[in-house]
Protein backbone atom coordinates (compact mmCIF):
# COMPACT_ATOMS: atom_id res chain seq x y z
CA UNK A 1 0.00 0.00 0.00
CA UNK A 2 1.18 3.49 -1.13
CA UNK A 3 1.27 5.58 1.76
CA UNK A 4 2.18 9.84 2.17
CA UNK A 5 3.53 11.54 4.52
CA UNK A 6 3.11 15.32 3.82
CA UNK A 7 5.53 17.54 6.15
CA UNK A 8 8.35 16.42 8.30
CA UNK A 9 10.01 18.61 11.13
CA UNK A 10 13.47 19.35 9.88
CA UNK A 11 14.45 18.89 13.28
CA UNK A 12 13.63 15.10 13.25
CA UNK A 13 14.61 14.44 9.52
CA UNK A 14 17.16 11.33 9.55
CA UNK A 15 18.60 10.20 6.27
CA UNK A 16 20.06 6.31 6.16
CA UNK A 17 21.38 4.04 4.25
CA UNK A 18 19.21 2.61 1.53
CA UNK A 19 17.17 -0.58 2.83
CA UNK A 20 18.56 -4.00 2.28
CA UNK A 21 14.81 -5.00 1.31
CA UNK A 22 11.81 -3.14 -1.11
CA UNK A 23 9.72 -1.00 1.76
CA UNK A 24 6.66 0.78 0.55
CA UNK A 25 7.32 4.66 0.39
CA UNK A 26 7.03 7.91 2.56
CA UNK A 27 5.21 5.94 5.42
CA UNK A 28 4.87 8.30 8.81
CA UNK A 29 7.76 6.85 10.21
CA UNK A 30 7.95 7.29 14.32
CA UNK A 31 10.12 4.35 14.54
CA UNK A 32 13.30 6.82 16.23
CA UNK A 33 12.47 8.66 19.09
CA UNK A 34 11.52 12.03 18.83
CA UNK A 35 9.77 11.64 15.38
CA UNK A 36 7.35 14.35 14.48
CA UNK A 37 5.42 15.00 11.23
CA UNK A 38 2.53 17.69 10.27
CA UNK A 39 0.49 15.80 7.84
CA UNK A 40 -1.53 17.59 5.15
CA UNK A 41 -3.97 17.59 6.98
CA UNK A 42 -2.62 19.73 9.53
CA UNK A 43 -2.99 16.27 11.98
CA UNK A 44 0.37 15.87 14.29
CA UNK A 45 2.14 12.69 14.58
CA UNK A 46 4.91 12.37 17.43
CA UNK A 47 7.12 9.66 18.71
CA UNK A 48 6.95 10.30 22.60
CA UNK A 49 10.57 8.80 23.35
CA UNK A 50 12.78 11.77 25.48
CA UNK A 51 9.62 13.74 25.41
CA UNK A 52 9.25 15.67 28.45
CA UNK A 53 5.96 15.38 30.33
CA UNK A 54 5.43 11.91 30.01
CA UNK A 55 4.74 10.89 33.64
CA UNK A 56 1.94 8.89 33.07
CA UNK A 57 2.85 5.92 35.73
CA UNK A 58 2.37 2.19 34.37
CA UNK A 59 -0.53 0.10 34.81
CA UNK A 60 -4.14 -0.64 33.21
CA UNK A 61 -5.61 0.72 35.79
CA UNK A 62 -4.14 3.77 36.55
CA UNK A 63 -3.53 4.53 32.05
CA UNK A 64 -7.51 5.18 31.80
CA UNK A 65 -8.22 3.99 28.34
CA UNK A 66 -10.93 4.08 26.35
CA UNK A 67 -10.27 1.17 23.71
CA UNK A 68 -7.76 -1.70 24.11
CA UNK A 69 -7.42 -3.72 20.71
CA UNK A 70 -5.24 -6.83 19.43
CA UNK A 71 -5.06 -9.15 16.87
CA UNK A 72 -7.28 -12.49 18.05
CA UNK A 73 -4.25 -14.18 16.18
CA UNK A 74 -0.24 -14.56 16.08
CA UNK A 75 1.38 -12.63 13.80
CA UNK A 76 0.38 -13.55 10.11
CA UNK A 77 -1.25 -16.44 11.50
CA UNK A 78 -4.94 -16.62 12.63
CA UNK A 79 -6.62 -13.08 11.93
CA UNK A 80 -2.94 -12.24 9.63
CA UNK A 81 -1.91 -9.95 12.83
CA UNK A 82 -4.69 -7.14 11.97
CA UNK A 83 -6.32 -5.44 14.46
CA UNK A 84 -9.26 -3.70 14.02
CA UNK A 85 -11.40 -1.69 17.04
CA UNK A 86 -13.90 0.64 17.78
CA UNK A 87 -14.61 1.74 21.71
CA UNK A 88 -18.52 0.45 22.60
CA UNK A 89 -20.36 -0.67 26.13
CA UNK A 90 -20.89 -3.48 23.77
CA UNK A 91 -18.54 -6.78 23.99
CA UNK A 92 -18.58 -7.50 20.51
CA UNK A 93 -16.19 -10.86 20.32
CA UNK A 94 -15.24 -12.35 18.23
CA UNK A 95 -14.80 -10.71 15.46
CA UNK A 96 -15.13 -8.36 13.54
CA UNK A 97 -13.80 -6.16 16.24
CA UNK A 98 -10.59 -6.96 17.96
CA UNK A 99 -11.59 -5.55 21.04
CA UNK A 100 -10.42 -6.63 24.78
CA UNK A 101 -13.57 -6.91 26.12
CA UNK A 102 -15.91 -4.03 27.20
CA UNK A 103 -15.22 -2.77 30.91
CA UNK A 104 -13.75 -0.20 32.09
CA UNK A 105 -10.45 0.04 29.52
CA UNK A 106 -13.31 -0.57 26.61
CA UNK A 107 -16.23 1.92 26.52
CA UNK A 108 -17.65 4.66 25.32
CA UNK A 109 -17.02 8.44 25.55
CA UNK A 110 -18.83 11.22 25.11
CA UNK A 111 -17.97 14.42 23.23
CA UNK A 112 -18.85 17.04 26.58
CA UNK A 113 -16.02 15.00 28.28
CA UNK A 114 -13.37 15.32 25.53
CA UNK A 115 -10.89 18.32 26.61
CA UNK A 116 -8.65 20.10 24.14
CA UNK A 117 -5.69 21.06 24.19
CA UNK A 118 -3.95 24.35 22.99
CA UNK A 119 -1.19 25.27 20.59
CA UNK A 120 0.16 27.77 18.64
CA UNK A 121 -3.40 28.96 18.81
CA UNK A 122 -4.70 26.27 17.81
CA UNK A 123 -7.11 23.55 19.48
CA UNK A 124 -6.35 19.80 19.28
CA UNK A 125 -7.88 16.96 20.68
CA UNK A 126 -5.14 14.62 21.59
CA UNK A 127 -5.13 10.70 21.74
CA UNK A 128 -1.96 8.79 22.96
CA UNK A 129 -1.38 5.31 22.15
CA UNK A 130 0.17 2.66 24.71
CA UNK A 131 2.13 0.01 22.34
CA UNK A 132 2.49 -3.62 23.67
CA UNK A 133 4.01 -5.33 21.48
CA UNK A 134 7.22 -7.96 21.33
CA UNK A 135 10.22 -6.93 22.08
CA UNK A 136 12.99 -7.11 19.14
CA UNK A 137 13.82 -10.18 16.89
CA UNK A 138 12.47 -7.96 14.33
CA UNK A 139 8.58 -8.51 15.84
CA UNK A 140 8.79 -4.81 17.90
CA UNK A 141 7.14 -3.60 14.93
CA UNK A 142 3.61 -2.33 14.43
CA UNK A 143 1.82 -0.35 11.44
CA UNK A 144 -1.06 1.63 12.31
CA UNK A 145 -2.95 1.87 9.35
CA UNK A 146 -6.29 3.98 9.48
CA UNK A 147 -8.07 5.83 12.33
CA UNK A 148 -11.66 7.29 11.45
CA UNK A 149 -13.74 9.34 14.25
CA UNK A 150 -17.79 9.39 14.18
CA UNK A 151 -19.75 11.66 16.29
CA UNK A 152 -23.45 10.25 17.05
CA UNK A 153 -26.29 11.50 18.45
CA UNK A 154 -28.06 8.71 19.51
CA UNK A 155 -27.48 7.40 22.88
CA UNK A 156 -27.78 4.05 21.52
CA UNK A 157 -24.53 4.44 20.16
CA UNK A 158 -22.60 3.49 23.48
CA UNK A 159 -23.76 -0.12 22.30
CA UNK A 160 -22.61 -0.34 18.94
CA UNK A 161 -21.27 -4.07 17.71
CA UNK A 162 -19.86 -3.26 14.02
CA UNK A 163 -18.90 -0.41 11.46
CA UNK A 164 -21.80 -1.76 9.34
CA UNK A 165 -24.40 -0.49 12.08
CA UNK A 166 -27.10 1.71 10.84
CA UNK A 167 -26.73 4.03 14.12
CA UNK A 168 -23.12 4.42 13.04
CA UNK A 169 -23.64 5.33 9.70
CA UNK A 170 -26.64 7.85 10.67
CA UNK A 171 -23.60 9.44 12.32
CA UNK A 172 -21.32 11.78 10.77
CA UNK A 173 -17.81 10.90 10.08
CA UNK A 174 -15.32 13.83 11.52
CA UNK A 175 -12.32 12.49 10.67
CA UNK A 176 -10.37 9.98 8.45
CA UNK A 177 -6.85 9.45 8.45
CA UNK A 178 -7.10 8.43 4.84
CA UNK A 179 -9.81 11.02 3.13
CA UNK A 180 -7.09 12.86 1.27
CA UNK A 181 -4.13 9.93 0.82
CA UNK A 182 -3.50 7.03 2.17
CA UNK A 183 -1.69 6.98 4.87
CA UNK A 184 0.69 4.89 7.33
CA UNK A 185 2.28 5.01 10.61
CA UNK A 186 4.79 2.93 11.61
CA UNK A 187 5.76 2.12 15.04
CA UNK A 188 8.66 0.67 17.67
CA UNK A 189 7.66 -0.55 20.64
CA UNK A 190 11.57 -0.98 21.09
CA UNK A 191 12.18 2.94 20.44
CA UNK A 192 9.06 4.68 21.24
CA UNK A 193 8.84 5.74 25.57
CA UNK A 194 11.72 5.20 27.33
CA UNK A 195 9.53 4.01 30.29
CA UNK A 196 8.70 0.81 27.67
CA UNK A 197 10.42 -1.93 30.15
CA UNK A 198 8.48 -0.90 33.20
CA UNK A 199 5.42 -2.31 31.29
CA UNK A 200 2.35 -1.18 29.55
CA UNK A 201 0.94 1.85 30.68
CA UNK A 202 2.68 4.79 29.36
CA UNK A 203 2.13 6.99 26.08
CA UNK A 204 4.46 6.29 23.09
CA UNK A 205 2.68 7.71 20.24
CA UNK A 206 0.36 10.99 20.29
CA UNK A 207 -1.58 12.18 17.81
CA UNK A 208 -3.39 15.87 17.25
CA UNK A 209 -6.37 16.35 15.47
CA UNK A 210 -7.50 19.63 15.16
CA UNK A 211 -10.75 20.81 17.21
CA UNK A 212 -11.95 22.64 13.60
CA UNK A 213 -12.65 18.81 12.19
CA UNK A 214 -15.22 18.02 14.70
CA UNK A 215 -17.02 21.35 13.62
CA UNK A 216 -20.23 21.42 15.94
CA UNK A 217 -21.71 19.21 18.47
CA UNK A 218 -23.78 18.76 21.36
CA UNK A 219 -21.94 17.21 24.31
CA UNK A 220 -24.54 14.41 25.04
CA UNK A 221 -23.13 13.15 21.34
CA UNK A 222 -20.68 10.61 21.35
CA UNK A 223 -17.22 9.78 20.09
CA UNK A 224 -16.63 6.73 18.24
CA UNK A 225 -13.14 6.03 17.71
CA UNK A 226 -12.18 3.20 14.99
CA UNK A 227 -8.99 2.23 14.71
CA UNK A 228 -6.73 -0.14 12.39
CA UNK A 229 -3.17 -1.69 12.86
CA UNK A 230 -0.97 -4.66 11.23
CA UNK A 231 -2.27 -4.67 7.43
CA UNK A 232 1.46 -3.41 6.34
CA UNK A 233 2.55 -6.64 6.89
CA UNK A 234 5.58 -8.02 6.96
CA UNK A 235 8.74 -6.98 5.19
CA UNK A 236 12.56 -9.12 4.27
CA UNK A 237 13.39 -12.64 5.54
CA UNK A 238 15.21 -13.85 8.53
CA UNK A 239 16.96 -12.02 10.69
CA UNK A 240 16.90 -9.04 9.09
CA UNK A 241 12.90 -8.70 8.59
CA UNK A 242 10.58 -6.62 9.81
CA UNK A 243 7.24 -7.60 10.97
CA UNK A 244 4.57 -5.04 11.23
CA UNK A 245 1.57 -7.08 12.10
CA UNK A 246 0.05 -7.06 15.55
CA UNK A 247 1.75 -9.88 17.91
CA UNK A 248 1.39 -9.68 21.06
CA UNK A 249 -0.59 -8.09 23.95
CA UNK A 250 -3.29 -5.25 23.05
CA UNK A 251 -2.58 -1.76 22.18
CA UNK A 252 -4.48 1.15 24.68
CA UNK A 253 -6.11 4.29 22.85
CA UNK A 254 -6.42 7.37 25.84
CA UNK A 255 -7.66 10.86 24.92
CA UNK A 256 -7.76 13.84 26.51
CA UNK A 257 -10.32 15.14 28.61
CA UNK A 258 -11.16 16.61 31.77
CA UNK A 259 -10.46 13.82 34.23
CA UNK A 260 -6.69 12.36 32.90
CA UNK A 261 -3.01 13.64 32.46
CA UNK A 262 -2.21 14.82 29.01
CA UNK A 263 0.81 14.88 27.01
CA UNK A 264 1.55 17.62 24.91
CA UNK A 265 5.23 17.90 23.30
CA UNK A 266 7.50 20.61 24.63
CA UNK A 267 6.69 24.18 22.82
CA UNK A 268 10.24 24.08 21.60
CA UNK A 269 9.47 20.82 19.83
CA UNK A 270 6.17 22.27 18.28
CA UNK A 271 7.85 24.96 17.32
CA UNK A 272 10.03 23.84 14.83
CA UNK A 273 7.42 22.12 12.98
CA UNK A 274 6.92 25.23 10.90
CA UNK A 275 10.23 23.91 8.88
CA UNK A 276 8.24 20.86 7.60
CA UNK A 277 6.57 23.37 5.69
CA UNK A 278 8.87 23.18 3.20
CA UNK A 279 7.65 19.66 2.00
CA UNK A 280 10.21 17.39 3.40
CA UNK A 281 9.41 13.93 3.09
CA UNK A 282 9.78 10.24 3.38
CA UNK A 283 12.52 9.22 5.82
CA UNK A 284 13.88 5.57 6.15
CA UNK A 285 15.94 4.28 8.60
CA UNK A 286 17.39 0.78 7.97
CA UNK A 287 16.42 -1.42 10.82
CA UNK A 288 19.50 -3.72 12.42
Amino acid sequence: MIRKAFLLSAAVLVVGAAAAYALPPDPIDLTYAGATYTDGDGVIWSNLKGTSGVTQPAGTGIYDPFLREHALGSGPGGDNGIEYGMNTDADPSPEPLDNVGADAHTHSVLMGTLKAVNIGGIDYFSYTLDLNEPDGGGQNYLSLDNIKIYVVGNAGAAMLTSMTDPMLNAGTLKYDMDANSDQTVWLDYDNSNTLKDHGSGVDDMQVLIPKSFFGSYAATDYMVFVAQFGAAGQFGHGADSQSYYGEDGFEEWRVSTGLNHTTVPEPASLSLLGFGLVGLAGAFRRKK
